[in-house]
C-alpha cells in the first residue's frame, strides 16, 4: 500500500532518504513549508541592501570611478561572504532539524520540541545575517 511505502522509505524535502512514520513525516515538510516565506523574505532584503550599498558608493566616490569600483568590491566581496556564511548555517540547520525529526520518530523528544528550536535557530541566523550585511 502507498502508507506502507511511505512508512519505509521516503524522501526528504532536503534530499535525504530516511525511514519514518508518515504523521511525523508530514510534521517535518509542514515545518519546512512554514519556513518558506521566512527563507523568500531573505533575497528581498539581500537586494534592497545592494540597491543601499550601491548608492552609498555612489556618494563617496563623486567623479572618481576607482574609489567607486574599490567600494563596490569591498562590498560585493563582504555580501559574498554574508551570504555563504548563512548558506552554511542553513545546512547545519537543516542537519540539525532533520536529527530532531528523526528523534521524534525514533520515540525521544517531541515535533513541538524541534520545531521550537528550528524556528529559535533560524530566526538567529537570519538576524545575524541581517547583521552581516548591514554594517
Amino acid at each position: 500500500s502507498d502508507v506502507y511505502k511511505r512508512q519505509v522509505s521516503t524522501q526528504s524535502t532536503w534530499g535525504l532518504v530516511f525511514y519514518m512514520n508518515p504523521k511525523v513525516q508530514e510534521a517535518l515538510e509542514n515545518f519546512s513549508r512554514e519556513l518558506q516565506p521566512k527563507l523568500q523574505g531573505i533575497e528581498q532584503k539581500l537586494v534592497e541592501q545592494e540597491n543601499k550599498t550601491e548608492e552609498k558608493c555612489f556618494d563617496q566616490a563623486r567623479d572618481d570611478a576607482d574609489a567607486f569600483a574599490r567600494c563596490m568590491s569591498k562590498s560585493v566581496k563582504k555580501l559574498e561572504r554574508a551570504g555563504k556564511d548563512f548558506g552554511f548555517r542553513l545546512a547545519f540547520f537543516q542537519n540539525q532539524t532533520f536529527k530532531c525529526f528523526t528523534e521524534v520518530n525514533n520515540g525521544r523528544g517531541t515535533v513541538e520540541d524541534c520545531k521550537a528550536a528550528g524556528r529559535a535557530n533560524i530566526e538567529s541566523y537570519i538576524d545575524r545575517l541581517y547583521k552581516d550585511i548591514s554594517n
